[in-house]
């Protein structure tokens, strides 16, 4: 049984920080906003939400004011882990706790093989909530080949695959695989292009943070609008993007726009000054060209 949370743009969520402390106030803020954009769905808890530095009692808090909004907005709960004990546990979580799917990245570090990939997310399938498979070989340092993830897509309750590698011949053969049977969602915004004009199912975009209105456009009216172009009019916010891990771009950008619980976890720092000057200048170019 295959399933399919969502189509279109889901946005990646940073999770704000104040004082330390998850600011659920402005956690609200930012949903809410994101609402209003018609984000077709909301992550928490990924990569941009430094799921590696959320306390279990903090992601307890984080996902039960998440779901307040599910009668809104399709929830999904970033559940991986490289323990696939531990990987079950917090998928469950998120299932009891109602979320309507969960995120889950590929094992780290241990580097298994692509069967054992496989049997990882066999595990999960048994948790009975609609799971998208995340495959970032630049923060895992394993990939996950185009044919394992067609071979997890026959289990239960599979809901496709956010691919955030860079390599467009694996993204071909991934979208060509998929072919209309399960999602393809861009991991990358650099490449949301690519994947819009090779038939992916979306984006599960960092840069909807700060431009959810842009982003969702963008998706919708590619065809009409954007394909072909020989400049992405999103060209600078991509090379913000690269010029920080994320989320440190996506935080100084949120803080340049007056938004709150823009600090990070150590060992993250906030961005470097030179790059906060020209997250800055983007910032003001988007505001007189774009908006």
């Amino acid at each position: 049984m295959q399933t399919e949370i969502f189509e279109g743009v889901a946005t990646a969520l940073y999770t704000p920080i104040t004082s330390g402390e998850i600011d659920l106030k402005a956690f609200r803020e930012n949903v809410e906003k994101q609402i209003e954009s018609n984000i077709s769905a909301l992550v928490f808890l990924g990569t941009t939400g430094e799921s590696p530095t959320i306390t279990l009692k903090e992601r307890a808090k984080i996902i039960k004011t998440a779901i307040k909004y599910k009668n809104k907005i399709k929830i999904i709960i970033g559940c991986g882990s490289n323990c696939t004990k531990n990987a079950v546990e917090l998928t469950r979580q998120a299932k009891d706790m109602g979320a309507d799917g969960v995120l889950s990245v590929t094992p780290y570090y241990n580097k298994c093989s692509q069967e054992g990939l496989y049997e990882h997310y066999k595990e999960i399938s048994k948790a009975e909530i609609s799971f998208i498979l995340y495959n970032v070989p630049s923060r895992t340092s394993l990939n996950t080949e185009p044919e394992t993830v067609e071979k997890i897509s026959k289990l239960n309750f599979f809901a496709g695959v956010k691919e955030a590698s860079t390599d467009k011949t694996q993204i071909k053969n991934l979208c060509f695989l998929a072919n209309g049977k399960f999602p393809v969602y861009s991991g990358n915004d650099r490449l949301n292009a690519f994947f819009s004009s090779n038939g992916g199912s979306g984006y599960i975009s960092t840069l909807s943070n700060v431009i959810p209105l842009k982003i969702v456009d963008y998706f919708k009216n590619f065809n009409n609008y954007y394909k072909g172009k020989d400049e992405d009019k999103l060209k600078d916010f991509y090379d913000c993007l690269d010029r920080e891990i994320n989320p440190v771009a996506i935080k100084a950008m949120a803080e340049i726009l007056g938004k709150k619980g823009t600090e990070l976890r150590l060992p993250l720092l906030k961005a470097k000054k030179e790059n906060f000057e020209f997250f800055k200048k983007v910032l003001e170019k988007f505001k007189k060209e774009i908006l």
